[in-house]
């Protein structure tokens, strides 16, 4: 019968060294090596990759991934699965594997919203560029006044990192100085 009992002198025995191996989230440095590492590791069963796209590895340094490197490993895979062109992992791969399904709530206000943009875009008022550009900067507007109590609370809730928010939030200057006048940028 098994009694389910460790020999404590066992354990002494086993217990020479002991290791502590940091969090992810504490070594996002090794992100970009771990992701490339994955890629290669399942090129046989999925798309090979042959590079990894920096605002991929901007998000993914924001995320807690409290199932550390397998969760990593996991998130890997589920974008390969859904990867279906190009050589590069990016970050639109990373939503794709989210799977996130929009509500048809969602999908009508989305539609509507680019009804509306389009009705003001075809009356001649606004280019396109310009029209998004106002659109993005409402938007940011919007998350930065309802968003959350930190710049990290609202990247989080635009499922974005907070380099992308800060530049976003300096692109439309919408940093808090009261005098910042808003303007379209210029074009390329």
């Amino acid at each position: 019968m098994i009694q389910n009992r460790f020999r404590s002198d066992l354990y002494y025995r086993l217990n020479v060294i002991r290791l502590r191996l940091p969090l992810l989230r504490e070594r996002p440095d090794d992100l970009a090596a771990l992701v490339s590492a994955f890629a290669k590791r399942h090129q046989d069963v999925y798309h090979p990759i042959a590079s990894v796209e920096p605002d991929l590895l901007d998000f993914l340094r924001t995320q807690p991934f409290a199932g550390n490197v397998r969760e990593l490993e996991n998130a890997v895979v589920r974008m390969l699965f859904v990867k279906s062109q190009g050589t590069s992992l990016s970050l639109g791969d990373w939503f794709e594997q989210v799977c996130e399904e929009k509500t048809e709530d969602e999908q009508d206000l989305i539609g509507e919203a680019a009804q509306s943009l389009w009705q003001v875009i075809s009356r001649g008022g606004l280019s396109y560029a310009h029209a998004i550009f106002e659109l993005e900067q409402k938007v940011l507007a919007a998350a930065l006044a309802t968003g959350g109590r930190t710049r990290r609370d609202v990247a989080k809730r635009l499922r974005t990192n907070e380099r992308t928010l800060y530049n976003m939030i300096r692109k439309h200057r919408l940093g808090g100085r009261p005098d910042a006048r808003l303007s379209f940028p210029p074009s390329h």
